[in-house]
């Protein structure tokens, strides 16, 4: 009885909300015009396509969407809305004759709005309209508009044909009486004709030029009597004439013109509106014809009692063309300016703005002083103006005033009012003359005759002087004064770092940054900007800032001012017991508090052996300290930081305390810890940097493209996919009761962009039941710290997939069952033409505790997998350990197909969740060089270190310089060299070349020579197929108290209009102090009297993507003297890994050692890739006095650029090269190639690549005459090609 009684008052609620015939009118047009409205009766004037009136009585608002199918409109039901007030009409929607017949009886009716018109208007539609009807939008129509509805109707706003797309002749050419229309916005495809002669209401007219067939020729703008008026032409339109009648327009005010660069000039080339007498403001947009204008470009009619405003947008604006005195108030916004401002009056004007574009700024001054004289404000935005007029800066920090100046990112704001010199003395007078008897324009009376002040400029030093007179009019030979004044010295206060920039503050530092110099942590830094009062230095100017204490020092002009800031409770402390050193070399973590990175206060010795230069990470926490191997032992320890020490003992072990490759991380105790970019579970990987694959909308699966891989030298195709088998539910026993649930279908919502990562949502429909499935992937653009759904921490690497799977509400059919998940992961070499192996490896992974992970490994390809063994189940996140087993299906050489089986345990409500991630990652170590590989060839077994012994006698110097570990000595600092029996030395000062990035230097008759010689692009499988070599360089030089450098550019191609982005960029770096460098994500400590050589190739054009680009190197020593007691020896070291990677190459001229040291990796396209150094073939046979070396830097393909950076240095060797096995002794001098035999040479396709090198060590042994003959090479090199 309840629920009936509530049913009945259920009725006679929605009964009375709507009255019937109106509701039965909703569901017929629902019906018939396919509207899919929601009509339930307690909901229905909640809904947005149709709405009530307050009452809930009547429909007041109607809008109806297009119904897909051509469709009358059922009138029938629409007059039933007898107090409709808008009414709205898609597309497809045929009106008849019948609807405007009863238009009239929607006496309530305001606003009616048509998509499209279909049939012609009624003659006398003005009459029949309604009164109250004041707004008629019709947006395309090919029928014409009667005269009744513009002089009949009782509108005040029309929109006409503003979306027609054809040109159809539907306006009339002129109404017949006046319009009640104050709003008319139409559109001209070329035919309008229509005159503004009777529109005596309008306030407001829009007319915008469309269709690319006609020219717009409409010029009747004259006979439209409206204080506003806009015109656009859009993008489609054609070029057309501007309209001359709109510079006679009487009434008009505003006037706005939006041509997208859509006008013709015509005869006119002055825009006179002399006869737009009343006219105010201007607005163009796009306006492509200005700068084709001839002074004034635009005149205005003569009439002081207007304010003229102009805002010229998106345009040229040439100011020797456009006279801008012409308007009191102007604003420009995102322009491109030709010319400068005008010198010229501008206190005519009242305020002038400069709006620039935020990304890319075309605006950069000069900012003439006449603006000082504007009357109310100049403003400037998002410029790159870097200096104001000198009235701007007294106003500095006047909030009202700063505002104006926002966002000019290189804008010197600093305050500068000028200083006073005060004058004592006696019968001075009242005034201050310069030497030529100029009165100062700045200057004071204080006590007249005795002390009088003049001002001077802001700036910078010592010893300035000032010439003054005084009574110099009516004595002009008087007697000249000369002043002598200094600046004040800088000031520092403090500091503070925010969004990675370092803010000095302090006082008297200066706006130019030329006159300033800043050191921080002993190391000069950028100056992005200074002011007097506060110095901005550049990104990255110190490494951390929670809790930084360092070193500042501040030099204006040659003053200088240093302070040790201190961070707030400034307590250090190096925390004991230390951790353990290992004695092949690593990288180490010391931790503390209030520590500082910065050495010129702090200083960390093991053995009285400098560590804390080598650190490679810092914060006030933590040090990360890369060190060289060292005997094992106990040592002293000694730590200072400003007055604070500490000195304990630090133990060297032989024992490693965990796996992992020592470049690449350090132990945490016995837990890896991977230093950026590396992974893996030793840290042995890198990210392979891949684009996203291409996921399937149906389900989470994907099997990527081909991805071409450059690395250790070695080109590969891969392919790598994941895809779900099967879902199961399995009793206790392992029997399959139900399933297998795949293949389904899932929904893929639209993706996400949180920070960091893509992210795809899948949703499946029921399992069984209200069961359902759903995955959430997310791709990682670059490092993140995250963390798993149980809160474990977490790095994801750039291009990691990581899958955070669910299984919602599964109704077990008995709670000892459970459900079994199954994937397969498959990763494929497509070219295997190449020598493959391969090899799982599944293990925990003991760099993150509670993961596993599974490597599939091809070469040196990883397909990566990390399973976390902790699931989360039901509404309390219950905690629950994860099994799975794994198998592996397929292995060959070429291709692994790995299954994974995740066993999900029964759960009492709502979910269960469990994770893991996929990453394709590129090892430093070949699937050939791992244990029990696969492979396509029988590959060499791995196997202990040989016996074969290190060199020296003793054996690596003795264990005082080095260790024998693996046949290879590891020497202990200082000792460097093949067998420890070298230490640094300093190459002396070079002398730049001019013409080519060449570096000759000599010391003790001992020349050592670098040069770059030429690029060869090498095809897949390393053969030439074509080389360039290089000259038409041009060089800058730039020296510091840390180090002279060299740069060079050279235009690969000339001037080849094809190639002209090929560029090559040689940087070489002399370094006077020992100095910290990093590159491709390792930092290294380049020693005083050492070269860096880096060069950066940029757009080469590849004739294959699949082609290589090969950089050769020249190196050489030679003694001068040649001596027949000379002798030489050269040693190429290899890497462990590849065994034809050149690491080292050492050239050793009696006791002077040339080391050339190249790295295996490069920066290609913003990106770390490992790249190979090979040892080329060289003609020029070493003697006793001459050794010289070619290697050729191969590097992938690149889009954009590649950057190498190998270096160079001198080693001073106790141990002569005669004494050692390999060395040349006793041999005359070679004899020099002639012009002949250099031009013959031709070896490989090394194409002239020996008489470059030839040249070179005729260069040196001449005592570096190499301009002549350089140019010698050229004229030969030229003559040769032609």
């Amino acid at each position: 009885m309840k629920i009936i009684i509530f049913l009945l008052l259920l009725l006679f609620r929605c009964s009375n909300s709507l009255y019937t015939a109106q509701y039965n009118a909703l569901v017929s047009i629902n019906t018939i015009l396919n509207q899919n409205w929601d009509l339930t009766l307690n909901t229905i004037c909640s809904q947005t396509k149709f709405q009530c009136d307050s009452t809930g009585d009547n429909i007041k608002n109607l809008y109806l969407v297009n119904p897909i199918i051509p469709n009358s409109l059922p009138v029938i039901d629409i007059i039933e809305f007898t107090n409709l007030v808008e009414l709205s009409i898609d597309i497809n929607i045929v009106f008849g004759a019948s609807f405007w017949a009863e238009i009239g009886r929607f006496t309530m009716l305001k606003q009616i709005g048509i998509q499209t018109l279909t049939e012609d208007l009624p003659t006398n539609i003005g009459e029949m309209f309604p009164r109250t009807l004041n707004s008629l939008v019709i947006e395309r129509s090919q029928f014409i508009f009667p005269d009744s509805l513009f002089t009949k109707s009782n509108l005040s706003n029309a929109q006409l044909a503003t979306s027609n797309t054809a040109d159809y002749d539907i306006f009339p050419i002129e109404i017949s009486a006046p319009s009640t229309i104050k709003t008319l916005l139409i559109s001209n495809t070329g035919s309008l004709k229509l005159k503004g002669t009777n529109f005596t209401n309008l306030n407001y007219l829009s007319l915008t030029h469309t269709l690319a067939g006609n020219p717009m020729t409409y010029n009747l703008f004259d006979t439209w009597k409206c204080e506003q008026i806009t015109i656009q032409y859009l993008s489609n339109s054609i070029l057309s004439e501007f309209p001359s009648s709109l510079l006679i327009n009487t009434d008009v005010k505003f006037l706005t013109i939006k041509a997208e660069d859509k006008l013709l000039l015509g005869s006119t080339t002055v825009l006179d509106f002399s006869g737009a007498i009343q006219l105010t403001s201007l607005e163009l947009r796009n306006f492509n014809i200005l700068p084709q204008l001839t002074y004034p470009g635009i005149i205005f009619a003569n009439n002081n009692t207007i304010q003229r405003s102009g805002y010229i947008y998106f345009s040229s604006i040439d100011y020797t063309v456009l006279n801008i005195f012409s308007f009191a108030i102007l604003d420009l916004m995102q322009c491109t300016y030709i010319n400068n401002l005008p010198i010229g009056n501008y206190s005519q004007m009242s305020a002038f703005s400069i709006m620039d574009d935020e990304t890319t700024p075309l605006f950069s001054g000069p900012v003439p002083d006449e603006l000082c004289n504007i009357k109310s404000y100049f403003s400037m935005h998002y410029t790159t103006v870097t200096t104001l007029p000198q009235c701007f800066s007294c106003e500095w920090g006047n909030p009202d005033f700063d505002i104006n100046f926002s966002n000019n990112t290189f804008l010197n704001k600093s305050y500068s009012c000028r200083g006073l010199i005060d004058i004592s003395g006696v019968d001075l007078g009242w005034k201050i003359y310069d030497q030529n008897n100029v009165l100062y324009t700045y200057q004071r009376v204080k006590v007249g005759n005795e002390l009088l002040s003049v001002e001077v400029d802001d700036g910078t030093g010592l010893g300035k002087t000032l010439q003054v007179k005084f009574h110099a009019i009516s004595n002009p030979s008087a007697q000249v004064y000369t002043l002598n004044y200094n600046y004040m010295p800088p000031t520092i206060t403090s500091f503070n770092v925010a969004s990675d920039y370092l803010y000095i503050q302090g006082d008297n530092f200066y706006y130019l940054a030329s006159k300033v110099k800043v050191w921080v942590a002993g190391k000069p830094v950028m100056i992005f900007s200074s002011q007097f009062d506060n110095i901005v230095c550049g990104h990255g100017s110190v490494p951390y800032n929670n809790n930084l204490t360092i070193s500042i020092t501040v030099d204006i002009d040659g003053q200088s001012d240093s302070k040790i800031i201190r961070a707030d409770g400034f307590a250090p402390q190096l925390f004991q017991p230390f951790p353990k050193l290992y004695s092949l070399g690593g990288t180490i973590q010391f931790t503390g508090q209030y520590l500082t990175y910065d050495t010129t206060i702090m200083n960390l010795t093991i053995n009285g052996l400098l560590f804390s230069d080598n650190i490679t990470q810092a914060t006030a926490e933590s040090y990360m300290i890369k060190y060289s191997p060292i005997p094992r032992g106990n040592y002293t320890l000694v730590y200072n930081l400003l007055e604070y020490q500490v000195t304990g003992t630090i133990e060297v072990t032989d024992d490693p305390p965990c796996v992992v490759v020592p470049a690449n991380g350090y132990c945490d105790g016995i837990t890896p810890v991977c230093i950026k970019p590396w992974t893996g579970p030793d840290c042995g990987s890198i990210p392979a940097n891949l684009t996203r694959p291409t996921l399937l909308d149906s389900n989470p699966f994907f099997k990527s493209d081909s991805h071409e891989s450059q690395w250790k030298g070695e080109s590969s195709s891969f392919t790598y996919s994941y895809t779900t088998t099967s879902l199961t539910e399995v009793d206790e026993f392992g029997n399959v009761v139900n399933g297998n649930f795949f293949p389904f279908l899932q929904s893929r919502q639209p993706d996400s962009n949180p920070p960091g990562k893509i992210q795809s949502t899948y949703v499946s429909g029921p399992l069984q039941g209200s069961s359902m499935l759903m995955n959430i992937l997310s791709w990682y653009l670059d490092f993140t710290d995250s963390r798993t759904v149980y809160g474990l921490p977490v790095i994801q690497v750039p291009s990691t997939l990581g899958y955070l799977n669910a299984i919602m509400a599964f109704p077990f059919t008995s709670p000892t069952n459970h459900l079994e998940l199954t994937f397969q992961l498959e990763l494929e070499v497509v070219n295997p033409d190449i020598p493959l192996c391969s090899r799982v490896e599944i293990a925990s992974l003991p760099t993150t505790t509670g993961v596993d992970y599974i490597k599939l490994k091809i070469n040196y390809i990883d397909y990566y997998l990390r399973i976390y063994k902790t699931a989360s189940q039901n509404a309390n996140n219950t905690l629950v350990p994860l099994n799975y087993t794994t198998r592996t299906i397929t292995q060959q050489a070429q291709k692994i197909v790995q299954e994974v089986t995740i066993f999900i345990d029964p759960w009492v409500d709502i979910y269960y969740f469990y994770e893991f991630d996929l990453t394709m990652l590129y090892d430093s170590k070949s699937a050939a060089q791992e244990s029990s590989p696969k492979c396509s060839f029988t590959p060499t077994p791995t196997t202990k270190p040989s016996d074969k012994p290190c060199p020296g006698d003793p054996v690596c110097g003795g264990t005082s310089q080095g260790q024998c570990v693996n046949s290879h000595c590891q020497c202990i600092s200082p000792w460097r060299g093949v067998q420890c029996d070298s230490k640094p030395d300093i190459i002396p000062p070079v002398i730049p070349d001019p013409e080519t990035p060449t570096i000759n230097s000599t010391k003790d008759e001992i020349g050592f020579h670098i040069s770059i010689i030429s690029l060869r692009e090498l095809n897949f499988n390393g053969v030439l197929e074509r080389e360039q070599y290089l000259s038409n360089w041009t060089v800058i030089e730039t020296k510091t108290e840390q180090k002279q450098t060299f740069y060079y550019k050279n235009k690969v191609f000339g001037n080849s209009s094809t190639n002209n982005d090929t560029i090559v960029f040689v940087t070489i770096d002399y370094f006077y102090v020992d100095t910290q460098v990093e590159f491709a994500g390792e930092t290294s400590t380049k020693s005083a009297g050492t070269i860096k050589y880096s060069a950066n190739v940029t757009s080469w054009p590849f004739l294959k993507k699949t082609n290589q680009l090969q950089i050769v190197f020249s190196s050489s020593a030679q003694d001068n003297t040649e001596s027949s007691d000379s002798c030489t020896l050269k040693n190429v070291e290899y890497s462990q890994d590849q065994q034809d990677n050149v690491e080292v190459v050492y050239i050793q001229v009696n006791d002077k050692t040339f080391q050339s040291k190249f790295i295996d990796d490069a920066i290609v396209d913003g990106t770390i890739r490992q790249i190979k150094n090979v040892e080329l073939p060289n003609l020029v046979n070493d003697s006793n006095t001459l050794s010289s070396s070619l290697i050729g830097i191969l590097t992938p393909y690149h889009n954009e650029y590649v950057l190498i950076d190998p270096d160079f240095s001198l080693l001073i060797s106790y141990v002569p090269p005669k004494e050692k096995e390999g060395s040349i002794c006793s041999e005359k001098p070679k004899k020099k190639l002639s012009n002949a035999q250099i031009a013959g040479i031709v070896v490989g396709g090394f194409v002239f690549l020996v008489a470059a090198v030839a040249i070179t060590v005729y260069a040196i042994k001449f005592n570096m005459k190499k301009r002549a003959l350089v140019l010698s090479f050229n004229q030969k090199f030229q003559a040769v090609n032609n």
